[in-house]
């Protein structure tokens, strides 16, 4: 028996993690990743950028970026709260995916341009972490699972 490719596309769709569940994650893994920007700015700067660009002003920027990324996860915590919400869960997926269009914008055009003062290859490098989540959020955002509250 064969089957179609909508059907084949649907099997393997089934095997996703539910929205809220990937929201629950993605919130945790977004908060905890912040703490060395917060707490360790140095050492994170250290890994994008060449020594002589730290300074105090790119370790408080470093900072205001982590503590930004942090408040990022909050609405994705209170959508991910209840199974109902599809409303709020649909506005916290569209701000996240906002705010990474916007650096994906900027990361594209710091990359064409040069002279932004990171490590050769920092933006292309941002660029490809930051891709598949924008992608993700982009496919959930058209889905039907989350429009008409079936994302469980």
């Amino acid at each position: 028996m064969t089957s179609t490719p909508s059907e084949r596309l649907s099997f393997l769709l089934s095997y996703l993690p539910s929205v809220r569940t990937t929201l629950i994650i993605d919130a945790n893994l977004n908060a905890l990743g912040t703490i060395p920007f917060v707490f360790f700015p140095h050492r994170s700067l250290a890994f994008i950028a060449p020594g002589s660009a730290i300074n105090p002003l790119s370790l408080t920027l470093i900072r205001w970026f982590g503590v930004g990324a942090a408040a990022l996860s909050v609405p994705m915590f209170i959508a991910a709260g209840d199974k109902r919400n599809t409303r709020e869960r649909r506005l916290a997926i569209w701000t996240v995916a906002s705010v990474e269009a916007g650096m994906l914008m900027m990361l594209g055009w710091q990359w064409g341009t040069g002279g932004t003062g990171l490590k050769e290859g920092t933006e292309g490098g941002f660029m490809a972490c930051l891709v598949p989540f924008f992608l993700w959020r982009v496919w959930v955002l058209g889905s039907s699972r989350v429009k008409e509250g079936r994302e469980d």
